[in-house]
């Protein structure tokens, strides 16, 4: 099986590694805490005496990585060489709660951690492991949970080179049917994985296994083909595909809905499948924005309508966590807190609520310029500001900055317009040199940096900011919009003047106007 790290995970690695940062304080150890110790045995950080940073990112929700990035999650972590032994402590947050286990690599690309090894932890688990470049080894008191659960990691499919030359030469049919017959093989040693471990595990654990492992075989492919939908000949190859029919009909009756919900990807699996049914292909033969009101309303829609229980909450939950940075939910959100029963969930809805409603005030920060100069929300007081944030080497950043071009030509004479734009970096230096480069802010906005902080200032932490660039459109100190039209490039890479431009030019003149 071919293991490697997408762009995405190495996105979320950045991520990740910036927020909810958290260290033991502490040597003594209660009961209910979870021990997690062992050592790092990755041959390739010999060679060069490579310091490896061992993290445990630990959350309450069990989501994949992408989906804990937007929400409250702690970071442990240790520092360490090769074979050199690590100690975390970790205070347990229920009686079942969610890590992901990792450590930095040398060599980018090839070992075996991923977003979507999320490992399952109890009160008192006494967990020991070494962790291989393509294996994590775990003993100890609770351990046989997740060994069984590394094991089915290691047997995950992913999609790599041998699967490209059909694609290239257009055979989409025959590309899909491979794919799904190596995953299929995947899921069948997945699942007699599960068998070996009953005598180990509980009905309850074992269950909420094999909902993940479902999970773990279509949440992974629905997802691959949905992100490659304006291939339009290779989306319909998969949904015309006998396999996506299975998908479908896929119900999992012997399962208890409490433990699919308790999967860490099963519900996502369903989620992704509920994304790619509400895309349509237009009369022109162009496929839908997954962003447009239409395809989110649709979205929403099928979650009331074909779900419900703990199941729909935690599609719901799944929904803002999605979209509120993107898209418009107001006219969702107050429903959704009506109808989600879970604590968990409905907190999840209440904190974006809190953060993301157009008409709250802005956080009230307080950053340094380029000249070290402080800067505050209340220097802003009646004016228009577009924020965005932004980090060193980030792509979508930089396009966005040269997409930006004629909307800060059309305010560029305006008074009441400002472009305030913050960066993560860390590094002072690294961020001053690339604010003089211009590839990623406009010499006439304002630049300021979180002191160091990078991910882990109040600010970023505030709004919960799992990816960049991030846009807000304020007024006068308050959110005059949390998802404001991203302007747009043509496939040459030149600003495109109508659409979501031209949309976001008229928010801008319509908060001028109600100043």
């Amino acid at each position: 099986m071919k293991l490697y790290i997408n762009a995405i995970a190495l996105v979320l690695g950045l991520i990740l590694a910036t927020n909810g940062y958290s260290k033991t304080k502490t040597t003594s150890v209660k009961p209910s805490d979870v021990v997690i110790e062992g050592v790092v045995l990755d041959k390739d950080m010999l060679a060069s005496n490579y310091l490896t940073t061992v993290s445990v990112i630990i959350s309450k929700y069990p989501f994949p990585g992408i989906e804990v990035a937007a929400t409250k999650y702690k970071r442990y972590e240790f520092k360490c060489h090769y074979g050199e032994k690590f100690k975390i402590i970790i205070p347990a947050l229920s009686d079942l709660f969610y890590a992901q286990i990792d450590y930095y690599p040398p060599k980018v690309g090839g070992y075996f951690s991923s977003f979507d090894n999320v490992y399952m932890l109890k009160k008192g688990d006494r967990i020991a492991c070494k962790l291989y470049k393509t294996f994590f080894e775990f003993s100890g008191k609770g351990a046989a949970r997740l060994q069984c659960q590394s094991e089915i990691y290691k047997a995950n499919y992913i999609i790599g080179e041998d699967d490209i030359p059909l694609l290239r030469a257009k055979q989409y049919e025959k590309s899909v049917a491979t794919v799904n017959h190596k995953m299929d093989s995947c899921l069948s040693l997945q699942l007699e994985i599960i068998k070996r471990y009953k005598s180990k595990l509980d009905k309850y654990m074992i269950d909420i296994l094999l909902a993940n492992c479902y999970g773990l075989r279509y949440y992974n492919t629905i997802r691959g083909y949905r992100n490659q939908r304006f291939n339009i000949p290779l989306y319909n190859a998969f949904k015309n595909n006998e396999d996506y029919k299975y998908i479908a009909d896929l119900k999992l009756p012997e399962i208890d809905p409490i433990a699919k919900a308790r999967s860490p990807v099963y519900v996502n699996f369903l989620f992704e499948k509920i994304r790619f049914d509400a895309f349509t292909i237009s009369k022109d033969g162009e496929m839908e924005s997954g962003v447009s009101r239409n395809y989110i309303k649709s979205v929403y829609s099928d979650i009331l309508k074909n779900y419900n229980g703990i199941i729909r909450d935690k599609l719901l939950a799944l929904f803002f966590i999605t979209y509120s940075p993107d898209v418009p939910i107001q006219n969702y959100l107050d429903e959704a807190i009506v109808l989600v029963k879970r604590k968990e969930y409905k907190d999840i809805l209440l904190e974006i609520q809190k953060t993301r409603l157009d008409g709250l005030p802005f956080y009230d920060f307080e950053l340094e310029d380029v000249n070290g100069r402080k800067i505050k929300l209340t220097d802003f007081t009646n004016k228009v500001v577009l924020v965005d944030f932004w980090y060193t080497g980030c792509m979508g950043c930089a396009l966005l900055k040269e997409a930006m071009a004629p909307v800060l030509e059309r305010f560029k004479n305006n008074s009441s317009v400002v472009f305030l734009s913050i960066s993560i970096d860390k590094d002072i230096d690294k961020w001053k040199k690339s604010v003089a480069s211009g590839i990623y802010t406009d010499s006439s906005g304002v630049n300021l940096y979180t002191g160091g902080l990078g991910d882990k200032h109040p600010l970023i932490r505030h709004y919960d900011i799992a990816a960049y660039p991030q846009l807000f459109l304020l007024k006068n100190g308050s959110v005059f919009s949390s998802t404001p039209p991203w302007p747009e490039l043509d496939q040459n890479r030149k600003p495109v003047l109508n659409g979501a431009t031209s949309e976001l030019i008229n928010l801008v003149e319509e908060a001028i106007s109600k100043l």
